[in-house]
């Protein structure tokens, strides 16, 4: 039987006129061309497909992309469509692979070598094969051991680009070690303060100053998608009384909660959204506390979970102890929290939190999280031992 192609999913996304070029990353992008592999991951919003699509038209190079979903979850499959891609970069040197296609063969490993021995044989020039949406497929057991022979035994003349929203789970750290590999990752590819700059100058026709451009960066994190909003909130705004910057993020953050809602909050079950709506009390945790909080256990799978997931969990350190939540998806979290949970559950959060944090040795969060918890005699306890302390010093 004759695998259907979707051709569309073989069309590279079209670049947007209104683009901001940071030639900078496209230069970090080009330094690792003679790698086997890029990885950009990142959750939606933060422009990994634009990236690569302005990567390739930059330095002019030849490109299969191939746009990944659920559907393709199937070896065969998956080939089918990059044999296709080959062919329509490249004309017809991948006759006897398109051959064992049209014929049924449903083994896909040899129907993998055929095509690698076309490439390498067909194709003088090197070019990059684009795989938008890794995470649609790669968690599917059937496809775990094709996707890792395919990018081990990929031939020289092919850079793949993984773009992922998850960092992908198949075994790369070798490949890693071996300077094969380079991974781009939210705080590589977010927007700095003259990238942003760039974008409201540039794109949206304003000049922002330091203060509001400041204000910004510290909220968004660099995100685009957020900057986006705000941007498009100014334009709305053009020529009628002007709205302050805070009010700009304020109507952004509306379209962002749904993002949020829609895309991200969706992705987890019961048990972790309740760990992300309770943990966004905090200013930064780690999985002990929620043991601590829920008298449970079990947390550490959780947060490695939000990590894997690219969930805007941010680490604090280099062991990966403590973490934090981008700080629009805290305020979303928090809101979810407040619309879903009563005020008393909350200050018992707070409570317990403040507890771990005495016992913990961490006097800020102490006074906080009792703060919160409307227990002002435990925050009070708290400033006077410090007060006593640095006086004995």
């Amino acid at each position: 039987m004759i695998m259907p192609v979707l051709f569309t999913k073989l069309i590279s996304p079209q670049i947007n006129p209104q683009i901001i070029k940071r030639l900078d990353l496209l230069r970090s992008l080009r330094k690792n061309l003679d790698k086997k592999a890029t990885i950009i991951t990142a959750n939606g919003g933060y422009g990994k497909s634009t990236l690569a699509a302005l990567f390739i038209d930059q330095y002019k190079i030849p490109y299969v992309w191939y746009n990944l979903n659920e559907n393709d979850n199937d070896p065969f499959n998956f080939l089918t469509h990059i044999a296709h891609g080959v062919k329509k970069q490249f004309g017809d040197i991948v006759d006897e692979a398109m051959g064992m296609i049209e014929e049924g063969c449903v083994e896909w490993d040899l129907l993998m070598t055929a095509l690698f021995n076309e490439i390498v044989a067909g194709v003088n020039e090197k070019f990059v094969l684009v795989l938008d949406g890794f995470h649609f497929v790669e968690s599917y057991q059937g496809m775990k051991e094709m996707l890792f022979s395919f990018i081990r035994y990929c031939p020289p003349n092919i850079h793949i680009i993984i773009l992922s929203r998850e960092r992908p789970g198949i075994p790369l750290n070798k490949l890693k070690f071996n300077g094969g590999l380079a991974e781009f990752g939210p705080n590589d590819i977010s927007f700095d303060i003259n990238d942003m700059n760039d974008l409201f100058r540039d794109i949206y026709n304003v000049d922002l100053n330091f203060h509001d451009l400041k204000r910004a960066h510290e909220y968004s994190e660099g995100w685009v998608l957020m900057l986006r909003l705000i941007g498009e909130s100014i334009n709305l705004e053009a020529g009628n009384m002007p709205a302050s910057f805070e009010f700009n993020i304020n109507s952004a953050k509306e379209e962002v909660f749904q993002y949020f809602n829609d895309e991200v909050f969706c992705l987890f079950d019961e048990d972790q959204r309740m760990f992300l709506k309770e943990t966004s009390i905090m200013n930064y945790f780690n999985s002990l506390i929620y043991d601590f909080l829920k008298n449970g256990s079990g947390s550490e799978q959780i947060v490695k979970e939000l990590l894997r997931k690219q969930a805007f969990v941010v680490k604090l350190d280099n062991e990966g102890e403590w973490y934090r939540y981008h700080r629009c998806f805290r305020d979303f979290l928090i809101d979810r929290l407040e619309l879903e949970e009563t005020p008393d559950h909350i200050r018992e959060l707070h409570k317990r939190a403040a507890l771990y944090f005495k016992e913990y040795g961490d006097g800020e969060g102490v006074v906080y999280h009792s703060i919160n918890a409307q227990d002002y005699s435990f925050a009070d306890e708290e400033i006077n031992d410090a007060i006593n302390f640095y006086v004995e010093i």
